[in-house]
């Protein structure tokens, strides 16, 4: 049949020297549709129930909140024969997708508040995205065709319905921030990702940015470069650091990393990390040596066995 059954079930434990504790039983059952109306079109329309049922000291110990959507998506397809660096051919696809959501706004101020979970956030809004991607065909030793992705590049918006209407910020911005995912492999051992929300009211500058560098020449010998920025709107919190990690088995079976982490903010190193494994078949002796630079007084050191 063209219908999917879905269930997410998560049961936590709770329990803190002060303020409540309890248990919480999270179940998301969904009902789906795989419909293609056309050649091109595929369309998936969802149902989903939040179920939370605690056992705690609450005016209310279980709350149901439905859940609606519906997909719309497509794909553009076109092959490239290449014939060079080992690639026979490049298929490129555009893949545009529009989603709606509605989740309706019910009381919740009753329910235990343990974390985020507690919470269902409503929404009634739409979300599009386009999805540009490069994948490389290649013939192996033993004749068979690989496959393998160069290239992927995703632009996604939502606006929401409600944000004219009752103002949920205060201003009448109901439109989000153009989210940009980058991920680039020119190699199998070179990478590239880029993660960002650009902001489309005042300040058009980034307002959260990641970007990842990673090496590797295939023996264990490996770098990662990555860079966090986000702005002092995002999360309430201002980070501009850069994080460093160097992996060697140059002395196999001993192996040797080095990381470091620096706050371009405070101009000053935050952390910096020298790890020792060694290797044997079934398990691993583990020598790590961490400094955290303090804001005042002195550094926290550690050595962990």
């Amino acid at each position: 049949t063209p219908l999917y059954a879905g269930l997410e079930s998560y049961a936590t434990r709770f329990w803190r020297e002060q303020d409540q504790d309890g248990e919480r039983l999270y179940l998301v059952p969904s009902l789906s549709a795989s419909l293609k109306p056309g050649s091109w079109l595929e369309v998936v329309p969802e149902v989903a129930l939040h179920e939370r049922l605690y056992n705690s000291d609450t005016e209310e110990d279980e709350k149901f909140i439905p859940e609606f959507s519906v997909t719309t998506a497509t794909r553009l397809l076109k092959t490239f024969e290449l014939n060079r660096w080992g690639i026979e051919a490049i298929q490129h696809s555009v893949e545009p997708k529009v989603a709606y959501t509605y989740v309706p706004d019910e009381d919740q101020d009753k329910l235990p508040l343990f974390d985020l979970s507690d919470r269902i956030q409503d929404r009634n809004d739409i979300t599009y995205a386009l999805v540009n991607r490069l994948t490389a065909r290649a013939t192996a030793a033993d004749g068979s065709r690989t496959y393998r992705e160069l290239f992927n590049l995703r632009l996604s918006q939502s606006y929401d319905f409600d944000e004219t209407e009752n103002s949920r910020t205060g201003k009448d911005e109901p439109f989000s921030d153009v989210r940009v995912e980058l991920d680039f492999w020119p190699s199998q051992a070179f990478s590239l990702s880029l993660v960002s929300l650009i902001p489309v009211y005042g300040d058009t500058s980034f307002r959260t940015l990641s970007v990842g560098l990673s090496a590797n020449d295939g023996t264990g010998n490996a770098m990662s470069v990555n860079y966090t920025y986000n702005d002092e709107d995002f999360g309430n919190v201002s980070t501009d650091y850069i994080n460093l990690q160097l992996k060697t088995p140059v002395f196999r079976p001993v192996y040797v990393l080095f990381e470091e982490r620096y706050d371009f903010k405070r101009e000053r190193e935050l952390e910096k990390v020298v790890g020792l494994e060694y290797r044997s078949k079934c398990w691993s002796l583990f020598l790590t040596y961490k400094n955290r630079y303090q804001e005042a007084g002195d550094d926290d050191q550690e050595i962990m066995f």
